[in-house]
Formats: C-alpha cells, structure tokens, sequence
C-alpha cells in the first residue's frame, strides 16, 4: 500500500487516481497497487494497471452509429422543410442565412419579399419588443408605423403602433378575478339562466357548434329544478360547462345586466365571476378527465378572446388540445367503441380545436399546435345535433382556417430571409397556389350559399359570419406584402402587386360586410373577430390612402377608410380594445382629413396627390416634395446616412426598413 510518511512519522494514506475494476464495481478502497489487497483476500484477479475497453461500450457506440446513419438515409429521402425558399449559402453561423443568386429554376421575378420590420434590436425606450415571425398583430404594427412615416407625425412612431399592438393582445384579467374557493353558490333566477345560455348559443357558437344544445339543455332543465345551481357535486364537469356557457352569455349580454342586477361599468369585466367559477371546477392541469371538461376549457378560451387576452387564451387552447388527444378526440372518426351523436360531437370539438389554434396562432405569428393529416374531418352532421346550415358553415369555416394556417406556415416560416432584416423572401409560385385553394374554397361556398338562400338576396347570419373569416384570412395572409402596392407600376411584379391586392380588397370587403352585419344588429363586439378583422381593414386602408401612387385606388380607400372609423366608434363604447385602437388610429384620420380640406394647390406648390404633398413619385424610385421649381429626391437606399437627415420625413421613412426590392 502506498503510504505517504509525515515529519511525526505517522503513516498517511495516499490517494490513488485509479482502481481495480472489482473494487470499483464494489464501491470498496483500492489500495492502487497491481494485485490490490482487497483482491487478494477475495480470491479474484485484480484488473488494476490493465487499460480494458468493455465490450458494451464498443457495442454501443456501433449502435449509435447505425442509428445515424439510417437517420442521415431518412433524411436525405424525405422533401426539403422549405421547398419554396431558394439555395442559401453553405455558412450558417447564424439565424439568418443568406440569400444566393437564384438558379434558372427560380429566377428573381419570382422571389417576392414581405414587409420589412424593425424589430431585430430592442432599445431601451422601445415599448413593444418582438422576436418572432411577421404575421398578424405584428405585421399590423409595422403597418401602423408605416403610416406614421408617410406623414411623419410623432416623435416616438412606436408609441401609437404598440398601443394599437398592446389592445388587440391584452393580459389576462387575473387581478379582476375573484377568488372563489371552493365555488360559491351563485343563485340565478332561470329566466336569467336560459337568457343567457340562449346570447351564448347564439352569438358565441355560430360558428363553433362543440356544444350538444339537445344534451346541455337536458343537464340545465334538470339542475334548475333541482335547485342546486352553483353546488359542488357528482357533476362538477358539467357544472363547470355550465358556468363556463354563462360567462359567455353574460359577456354578450346587450343590457351589461351584472350578477346583482346592477349595470356593470366595463364590457370586459361582464361574466367574469362565472369564469372564475368554471375555472375553479376544472383547472387547467385536470382537464383531461372528460370531454365536457375540454368543452368548458374551450368555452373559457372564447371568454379570453372576446376581451382580446389572445396569450392567455392560446394558453387554454394548447392544453384543451393536449387534452383532447389524451382522450382519443383526434381518433374520433374511427372510433367503434362510441355511438353515433358521441362520435360527432367528438369531431367537432377537436374541429373546433384546430380552427381555435389556427386563430390564435395566426394572430399572435405562432407556429400552430395542432397538425392533422386528413383536411377533410371537419365537424360532421350528427343526428339531433346543431342545424345542418349551421353545421355546413362550420365545416367551411373549418376548412378555410385550416388553408390559412397550413399556408402560412408554408410560406413565411421559411429559413430564407434578408439579412439584417426582420423579413422573409418567399416563392410567388406558393402564392398562385393560395390564390387558387382561397378562389377554390370561395367558389364552393357561394354555391352552397345560393343554393341555401333559395333566391333570397338578403345574406343569412351565418353566411355574414363566414364571409367575415374569409376577409380575416385575406387580410393575415396578405397583408406582409401590401407594400408592394406602394411601388410604382414599372417596379411592381405580378405577383407582388396581386397579392397586396388581394389585401385591399380584403378590408373593403370587411367593412361592406361589417356595415351589413351592423344594419342586421349582428355585430358582435364580444366575437373574436370583430375588433381584430375591423383594425386591420383600417389600418390597410389607410396605408393605401397615404401612400398608394394611384389616385384612384387611394381615393375608394379613403371612403371604406371612414367607413372603418364609423364602425369602430360605434364599438368603442362597447369594447376597451376598440376604443384604444380607435385612439391610436385617431391621428392618421385627423392629418388626412385636414389635408383633404387644406391642401388646394396653388401657383407656388403643386401636388402630385390631392390627399398628402408627400407621395411616392413614379417617375425616379424616391420621395418628392414638389414647392415651386425646387425640387429635392431622397431615395430609399441612400449611399451615406447623412444623405438621409436632409429630410426627417425621408429619415423616418428610412428607419422603418421599407422595402424596395
């Protein structure tokens, strides 16, 4: 044994670096010597000094290695992730990855590139930091600070673009909730009850039938004859559903009529103690236990979005879906162990999850949760279940939205993107593609729609409502590349300028229906899509209005403009989000109008636009204000930043990252 031997002469133990296998094996103290003591008095030969290499680690390194391999072989047969994104360079150190030349099968006319943000780069005054793709709430922010360069009209151009951005994505009112542990009973009179489970039904669920009404109602008619509304009991899922439905008949209450009869003082606040209640019975961590607990986990996610807290409802949504596959809801189709009506319902409360997470997913630029293989199971006709009108809408609906997000996804989640830019370069082919399964999924619903309405010319709720998804779906899909219709027509591709047309009249549409819905008494503040389809017509409209170089086109988006605001302030009495994005848009139409009426051109200032002085010129690729005989070019890609702070509208311009390629 090595020792180690100290001025005193007592013996220390010296510490080895190594030992035998058996000792090692034993947990025991090996004296590191060949032939260890603790071998020896054992009677096993020592392995200590032999460099060994067990065979069950060259056994599964080799394992390892054909498991790469075949990996490696998989990967090379399946289709590139990104088949519309054209050769990147081979050095891809970072997040970004360059775009090369293109080769002769994807020549340069065919590339189209989305709106430039700047949002690479958070500052320290900056209000509204995002990282993530360019759709939705985002894009509309990059509008709205577009439209803040065309006029130049604030010190911060962010402030207004992240309140707009903050009110169309609140946080959820967890202050305002109340505690309810466990639920109190809340004594309804039934008159209020059946009240409000009718406003749900019919204002909530028009088009997302998850509910069976024959055997919801069934469950209410007995609870209320019982009298035990608001106990805890065998039926907690079920009272829980119910709690949940209240909620939103209360929120879509017309007469703000609060628990205590009492006018509540906030449109958002109304239902939120029966929320409470719902979310008390079933936690979110527990709703896998059944399908009514989904049910109401969906019920409170349609709450959240009808107060705009879109984070916290894709939150319930990403369980409710994780919940749902726990229980076989994606099998449903297939599954012989349920009847008829359960498989149906089955169906369309996963339907109905799908189409929740490409709304909620597509607004807030999130890749979505919930992917399936079969397009085609939408939510079915089951016997004694919904309406066939109403059943047939929701399976359309379904279908357009499922287009919507896997098209995104396909188009500007590409890895191809300008450098230094928060932006994507996408394929025009994909978008022809779009064009034609949005032309496709048109073209089959008018003649569904014809054929229901029997020669009517008034459009039915139903179809108002789908036809207000279809302009949600135009304007998200197409507003990144509505700046390519503020280029000149010489410096406009095909298919560039189709798809930012496309946008346009995506909002017009939006507010010709808005304004039918609003004379029919449909309009719906409390509906999800209401505020966010209405906010985006208007803030396109108005990029249109100040910066699109044909007249024409500026002047007929001016008139749907104000038709926008009209709709806008009739719902900001109604809804906080509305007002604030009423409130940030404010100072767009007041500019514009006072140009409208101020601006007549005289002998010593001409205009090229009857609407704004600052336009963009068709005759060089830069901004003109045209005064007298001087006249001043600043173009958008300035060889020096100096060149850039002769005209602050230019400088501002310039700080938005505006394409032009």
């Amino acid at each position: 044994m090595q020792v180690a031997h100290t001025p005193s002469g007592v013996s220390l133990r010296k510490r080895t670096q190594r030992a035998c296998n058996h000792c090692r094996r034993r947990k025991t103290k090996c004296d590191g010597e060949a032939g260890c003591k603790s071998c020896i008095d054992t009677g096993l030969q020592c392995s200590y000094g032999n460099r060994t290499k067990p065979e069950s680690s060259l056994r599964y390194i080799a394992h390892l290695e054909n498991k790469v391999r075949a990996l490696e072989a998989r990967l090379r047969d399946l289709p590139s992730r990104s088949e519309s994104a054209p050769p990147v360079t081979g050095g891809q150190h970072d997040r970004l990855q360059v775009l090369r030349t293109p080769n002769s099968s994807q020549a340069p006319d065919r590339l189209v590139d989305t709106l430039w943000l700047d949002c690479e780069h958070e500052s320290p005054g900056r209000l509204f930091a995002y990282r993530g793709r360019t759709t939705g709430i985002e894009v509309l922010r990059g509008l709205r600070q577009l439209c803040d360069a065309f006029v130049n009209l604030s010190v911060n151009p962010d402030q207004k673009a992240a309140e707009m951005a903050n009110a169309l994505d609140c946080a959820a009112p967890s202050s305002d909730l109340p505690t309810i542990s466990p639920p109190s009973p809340v004594f309804l009179s039934e008159a209020i009850v059946r009240r409000w489970i009718d406003l749900a039904f019919a204002r909530s669920f028009v088009l997302w039938p998850f509910l069976d009404r024959e055997s919801f109602n069934a469950y209410v008619n007995r609870t209320l004859q019982a009298g035990v509304l608001g106990e805890s009991g065998r039926d907690d899922d079920q009272l829980a559903l119910l709690h949940a439905v209240l909620a939103l008949g209360q929120r879509n209450d017309p007469d703000l009529v609060s628990l205590d009869g009492m006018r509540s003082h906030s449109a958002e606040t109304r239902g939120l103690r029966q929320f409470a209640a719902a979310r008390e019975l079933i936690p979110l961590a527990d709703c896998s236990r059944s399908i009514a607990a989904v049910q109401t986990v969906m019920c409170m996610a349609m709450y959240l979005m009808s107060i705009s807290a879109k984070r916290a409802a894709h939150t319930y949504v990403s369980t409710a879906g994780h919940a749902a596959h726990q229980l076989g809801l994606h099998e449903a189709a297939t599954a012989d162990w349920l009847s008829g009506k359960q498989r149906a319902v089955s169906q369309r409360v996963y339907a109905t999850l799908r189409a929740f997470d490409a709304y909620i997913t597509s607004s807030l630029g999130l890749p979505r949760n919930l992917r399936v293989i079969d397009q085609t199971s939408g939510p079915t006709h089951a016997p004694d279940v919904g309406s066939p009108e109403i059943l047939t809408a929701a399976s359309a609906n379904a279908d357009l939205l499922e287009i919507m997000s896997n098209t995104r996804e396909i188009i500007f989640f590409t890895d191809v993107t300008i450098p230094g830019k928060s932006s994507n370069i996408i394929d025009s082919v994909r978008l022809h593609e779009l064009n034609n399964a949005l032309d496709m999924w048109a073209s089959t619903h008018v003649a569904r729609s014809r054929r229901s309405q029997d020669g009517s010319s008034d459009r039915t709720e139903t179809d108002l409502f789908l036809r207000f998804t279809h302009c949600y779906v135009l304007l998200v899909l197409y507003s990144p590349l509505l700046h390519h219709i503020l280029k000149p027509m010489e410096h406009r591709s095909s298919s560039a300028d189709m798809a930012a047309s496309r946008c346009v009249e995506g909002a017009i549409d939006a507010v010709c229906i808005a304004e039918t819905m609003r004379d029919q008494k449909i309009l719906y503040e409390a509906y999800p899509l209401t505020i966010d389809v209405l906010v985006m017509a208007a803030t396109t409209l108005l990029v249109v209005e100040l910066g699109a170089p044909d007249d024409m086109l500026a002047v007929r988006a001016k008139g749907s403009s104000r038709k926008a605001k009209e709709l806008l302030e009739t719902l900001a009495s109604k809804n906080s989000s509305a007002s604030r994005c009423l409130g940030a848009l404010t100072p767009l139409y007041q500019v514009t109008d006072g140009f409208a009426e101020a601006l007549v051109p005289s002998a010593n200032q001409r205009l090229e636009s009857p609407i704004l002085p600052q336009r963009f010129n068709s005759e060089v690729q830069g901004w003109k204000l045209l005064e007298g005989n001087t006249t001043e070019s600043f173009s958008l890609f300035p060889t020096d930043a100096g060149a850039v702070s002769k005209d602050p509208f230019a400088s501002s311009l310039w700080e938005t990252q505006y394409s032009m390629i």
